[in-house]
């Protein structure tokens, strides 16, 4: 495998038993570098692996031609545990929703630790062709999975037709 160093993904890294499971999963060992003053992970940071997760869902086998995707927003994010120095994550993304007509599509990312889920979010992205390559490629998350997540973070999310992925 690779060895890389903190902070970013590993090939050669343990996936804490979630192999398998729901979604693709992203390895993650959280450096220093990625960490504050009170030993907790940077909230921006969450964001900026989620995107890494997204892409690693779609460029892990890439097709040929295949290209990555953007991030244009987080509407929900809900932490449940602090992700702290040195830990190792896994990132397992699920797909949720596409909108053609805009070009994007939303994911639910999952960030687990020693079998407990650490952060759910929801995050939209660009969709680098029309057929969504995630809608393919990642399993579909359940309706009631999203409105959980919508109702403990106390979010209205209505910008993406939830209808469209449960129809």
């Amino acid at each position: 495998g690779i060895n890389a160093e903190y902070g970013v993904v590993r090939d050669d890294m343990d996936s804490e038993g979630v192999r398998g499971g729901p979604g693709p999963v992203m390895p993650l060992r959280v450096g220093i570098c990625d960490i504050d003053a009170y030993d907790m992970l940077f909230y921006s940071h969450y964001i900026r692996y989620n995107e890494r997760a997204a892409n690693h869902a779609v460029l892990s086998e890439p097709e040929p031609g295949a290209v990555g995707t953007r991030l244009v927003r987080v509407p929900v994010i809900k932490f449940l545990k602090s992700v702290r120095w040195p830990v190792t994550v896994s990132i397992v993304t699920s797909f949720v929703s596409s909108d053609p007509s805009a070009g994007t599509c939303t994911l639910l990312h999952d960030w687990l630790s020693g079998g407990k889920t650490m952060s759910r979010s929801l995050a939209e992205y660009t969709c680098p062709s029309e057929e969504c390559p995630h809608r393919r490629l990642l399993p579909q998350v359940e309706e009631r999975q999203v409105r959980l997540l919508l109702h403990d973070a106390k979010q209205t999310y209505q910008d993406v037709p939830l209808r469209q992925a449960f129809d």
